[in-house]
């Protein structure tokens, strides 16, 4: 070492960062769900979801035995809708039609 030059050091051991990246994995995570769930608001919002609606409420079999079954779903599920050919069901048969709900 010549005179007049600085003593090298090591270089700085790196910081591990973790929480710097578990920082950003949760925000990832959070706006993954965020865009995922507003894609299913969307997809259930068509054609197709309504008639997914309406066959999981048929589905449904609750231990009174009550049914119901709904024809068909118009408009927006998430605003002004319309249920058509509605009818609820006990195990004595049909108790309750309606050809249109709003």
């Amino acid at each position: 070492m010549k005179e007049g030059d600085a003593p090298r050091l090591p270089p700085p051991k790196r910081r591990r960062r973790w929480l710097s990246r578990l920082a950003k994995w949760t925000v990832s995570l959070a706006l993954t769900l965020a865009v995922l769930t507003g894609l299913l608001a969307v997809v259930l919002d068509t054609g197709p979801g309504h008639r997914f609606i309406a066959d999981r409420i048929a589905a449904m079999a609750p231990d009174s035995g009550l049914r119901i079954h709904i024809g068909r779903i118009d408009g927006s599920i998430f605003g002004k809708s319309q249920l058509r050919n509605v009818t609820v069901a006990d195990q004595n048969g049909v108790f309750l039609t309606s050809p249109n709900i709003k």
